[in-house]
């Protein structure tokens, strides 16, 4: 795929949010590259990286970062500032992500997904807190929020989180009730060679 369609495919998945087919179209074009035993295209690695920590795969973006070559990195100034934000999540310290996600500045689409990321993000470092605490000090989530705290008493608050009697304090929403999911009906193809499967068994035995 040239260059020129390259860029169009990307705009258009950004434009759609589709991340995880994003990541696959950089991986065939990483990949056809070097096939043709070309080097990476430093024009999209940042948006390579940033389609993998948008999908939750970090280690992936930290995969590419480690095989792209020192002249690559020097060519690409925004990977390097994206990798600095995967480095972080990367570390599992959200506050420092965040915090590089609020000041990062690019031209789109890249920074139009280095915001939605930090959107994501949040809302993972909130799911991450509800499940991980029934108590947390107002202190603790403006730590891992990257946010002065009244600001972050904010923002959880906006996600279902309760400020206890003290405002010190914060309880995460209760979780959703689990739900039921109907179990589909075994091929019974499947069944069929499962049991001729066993009765070869039993009569080898």
């Amino acid at each position: 795929m040239a260059g020129e369609e390259v860029g169009k495919v990307v705009e258009e998945l950004v434009g759609k949010g589709d991340f995880e087919e994003l990541v696959k179209v950089c991986d065939r074009h990483e990949l056809s590259r070097a096939m043709e035993g070309k080097a990476p295209d430093h024009h999209l690695l940042p948006i390579h990286l940033a389609a993998h920590l948008i999908v939750g795969d970090v280690q992936g973006a930290r995969y590419l970062w480690l095989r792209t070559t020192p002249k690559g990195k020097a060519a690409s100034p925004a990977a390097g500032k994206v990798w600095e934000v995967g480095a972080s999540l990367y570390s599992h310290d959200s506050g420092s992500a965040l915090r590089k996600l609020r000041s990062f500045d690019a031209p789109p689409p890249l920074q139009g997904m280095m915001q939605h990321l930090c959107v994501v993000e949040e809302a993972r470092a909130l799911d991450l807190l509800s499940r991980s605490y029934s108590l947390i000090a107002a202190s603790s989530l403006a730590n891992s929020l990257g946010l002065p705290v009244p600001q972050a008493v904010s923002l959880a608050t906006s996600f279902g989180f309760v400020v206890s009697g003290d405002s010190l304090h914060l309880s995460p929403p209760p979780p959703p009730p689990p739900t039921s999911v109907p179990s589909e009906p075994l091929d019974p193809r499947l069944l069929q060679k499962l049991t001729e499967y066993v009765s070869f068994l039993e009569s080898s035995v």
